[in-house]
């Protein structure tokens, strides 16, 4: 069985995140930067940011909210909501996004997926599908659950994938929010259909009901949910040990020696390990660089924060690595950091 992922995700509206019933009667949880930062420091594998009235509004994402959230975040994080040009794919990935979910927008024009695919890889694009049964049908629908499309959601999710969306969230209207459980019967017919990654989305009330989702349905990638992490009814260190306890293999986050978590940061980006260091360290920065693709005249030397924000480490363990100067800073900081935690060797596979 693959690695099983957990993933938070966040509806904002309005810069807050919200949370409702079959995609009706939203209410204010939380700020979406306080949240994002709860999950990664907590266990959570991606976190998933969603503007859900974009669309419907006509506009285009928040960008402001997008950035700050990104800051926090030092998982792969997947945004959407208002996407409906290649510009949009490029201006929300220069916002901190690993990932771009795109819903509506696809539905209007499906080229967009090619399109998007060829320039950032299958790997960048999520087809997120609102689907909903409509006389013994699975039928898509768009703008946030609100406006019946007509599609038939399997063919549908076939031919975007098809056309190069590389994942897909399938979000069951009929149990969003409900706690009932997750869509198997919905699930499990388009785990038939394609052979990409498929993210479990809607009615997710315990802990169990990822554990019956895995179980039941073992085509099934990950399973995203909200409420129940958003209220603190589940805690994410606690499913995971479910999962482990039930012969589900999941990420759970190590307890190992902060001084051997920095020599495999140091490993990691090509910079030698040297206990007490104290002033930048001018070999391994070439490695570091093109992990991440900089240009020579971008580049400065800056501190050491990221290697006590990444794993604890105290002033004692420290490196000097490369970031983009000024405004760019922040976000180059954000895209190692989470270079950093997807590397296996900070986690216990179980």
């Amino acid at each position: 069985m693959i690695t099983k992922r957990i993933i938070p995700c966040l509806d904002v509206r309005d810069g807050r995140v919200v949370k409702g019933v079959n995609f009706e009667g939203l209410c204010d949880v939380n700020s979406p930067v306080e949240l994002a930062k709860f999950y990664s420091d907590n266990g959570a594998d991606e976190l998933v940011f969603y503007d859900i009235t974009a669309s419907s509004d006509g506009r285009k994402l928040f960008t402001d909210i997008l950035v700050e959230t990104a800051k926090k975040v030092f998982i792969p994080l997947t945004v959407g909501g208002g996407i409906n040009t290649v510009a949009d794919f490029d201006r929300v990935l220069k916002c901190g996004a690993d990932k771009v979910s795109v819903n509506s927008g696809a539905i209007r024009n499906p080229d967009l997926i090619s399109q998007a695919a060829k320039l950032y890889g299958d790997q960048c694009v999520v087809l997120s599908v609102d689907a909903k049964r409509v006389d013994g049908h699975y039928r898509v629908f768009a703008k946030g659950g609100r406006e019946d499309t007509g599609l038939e959601a399997l063919s549908w999710i076939k031919r975007c994938v098809d056309m190069g969306a590389g994942e897909v969230v399938v979000n069951s209207i009929d149990t969003d929010g409900v706690k009932g459980g997750f869509d198997l019967e919905m699930l499990d017919a388009v785990c038939q259909v394609v052979d990409v990654p498929v993210i479990a989305s809607g009615g997710a009330g315990c802990a169990q009901d990822f554990t019956e989702l895995f179980n039941k349905v073992p085509g099934v990638d990950a399973g995203l949910a909200a409420s129940i992490f958003h209220f603190g009814e589940v805690k994410i260190s606690d499913l995971k040990q479910e999962l482990k306890n039930n012969n589900i293999k999941a990420v759970i986050l190590s307890n190992s020696n902060k001084t051997e978590k920095v020599k495999m940061v140091a490993d990691l980006i090509g910079i030698p390990y040297i206990k007490f260091a104290t002033k930048p360290l001018k070999r391994g920065f070439k490695k570091a660089q093109q992990l991440l693709d900089i240009p020579n005249e971008n580049i400065a030397v800056v501190g050491d924060q990221i290697f006590t924000d990444v794993i604890g480490a105290n002033r004692s363990n420290m490196f000097s690595i490369l970031v983009e100067p000024l405004a760019e800073k922040d976000l180059f900081l954000t895209k190692i950091k989470r270079l950093l935690r997807r590397s296996t060797s900070f986690f216990d596979n179980s």
